[in-house]
């Protein structure tokens, strides 16, 4: 694996309008949900300290979305951020969790 890997997790309000989005790039022998993942608390961190009540978080990782809804948790390294994240997701008034489909990318 050795390379880069990048993805984005996007933040809209709750009338859908585009707050922020994060694109993580990190360099190492990273599985994209971690990335993902870490991108996920980043953001969200960066949004309630921004003032933010309600938002619906999207992000193109299902392990990590799958895990955020469903609040379970597991000795994988991804579960530490998403345990993070439920907790600062607990700072909004209301928030959403979605999963797109991915683009594939072509070499």
């Amino acid at each position: 694996m050795g390379c880069l890997r990048d993805r984005c997790v996007v933040v809209r309000d709750w009338n859908e309008s585009f707050i922020m989005d994060l694109s993580q790039r990190l360099q190492g022998k990273l599985k994209p949900d971690l990335v993902e993942a870490i991108a996920a608390t980043t953001v969200t961190k960066l949004v309630i300290d921004s003032g933010y009540t309600k938002i619906m978080l999207k992000g193109d990782s299902k392990v990590v979305i799958d895990a955020l809804k469903c609040g379970t948790s597991n000795l994988s390294i991804v579960s530490t951020f998403t345990d993070q994240l439920r907790s600062t997701a607990n700072g909004f008034e209301e928030y959403a969790i979605s999963w797109t489909r991915g683009e594939k990318k072509t070499k």
